[in-house]
């Protein structure tokens, strides 16, 4: 809570800044005093910067779009329609990073009224629920798919065609493949957006 983040910064008054990880980071919205107009269109953050002599004043921001925005520019097909696999924060930033970028997106998740919140506010162009993964690679075979998942997560993603790449916002130390994605399809964990996101994180504590 709020109050328990005052008590903690109280204890610690050289703490002016922290790195958000799931599931806080839709969890923390209401736990801030500012946002960022990022973090207001996500609806995540990823991001927290500490204000002293201020009450210790919370401000948020998410960079985790940013890393995804700048990743894809290098990595992804941008003509093609790009599926997303996840509902979550990392998801957000994600079909933020896509609307902003003006690439079509399609999404896969278990709740079905989540993703309709979703569709409304990234323009999603359609929604599957988890076990219809094979409906959406028969209908649109993606060539671009985004992992906003735990490693842990059990999906099946044999129904891949080839040539796809598919891009995992999980990554694990040692690096480890995600066991699911097929050999024929092109695999990256998510160990570069981590980095790139760290810089963002880095220019909003002022360093």
């Amino acid at each position: 809570t709020k109050e328990a983040w005052r008590t903690y910064l109280s204890k610690h008054p050289n703490l002016r800044g922290a790195s958000v990880t799931c599931p806080l980071k839709t969890l923390l919205m209401d736990e801030v005093d500012e946002k960022t107009p990022e973090v207001k269109k996500i609806g995540a953050l990823n991001t927290l910067k500490i204000i002293p002599g201020d009450r210790g004043r919370i401000l948020a921001d998410n960079t985790d779009w940013k890393a995804v925005r700048d990743v894809m520019r290098f990595h992804l097909r941008e003509s093609f329609p790009t599926l997303v696999i996840g509902t979550g924060g990392m998801a957000r930033a994600c079909l933020y990073a896509l609307q902003t970028s003006c690439i079509p997106s399609y999404i896969v998740g278990r709740n079905q009224e989540t993703m309709q919140d979703l569709q409304k506010q990234f323009g999603i162009q359609e929604t599957f629920l988890w076990d219809d993964l094979s409906s959406i690679v028969t209908k649109y075979e993606p060539k671009n798919v985004l992992i906003c998942v735990p490693m842990g997560a059990e999906i099946d993603l044999n129904v891949l065609g080839s040539d796809v790449y598919v891009f995992d916002m999980a990554y694990a130390e040692p690096y480890k493949k995600r066991t699911s994605v097929p050999d024929h399809c092109n695999y990256m964990d998510g160990r570069e957006v981590l980095c790139i996101q760290a810089r963002y994180q880095q220019e909003f504590w002022g360093h």
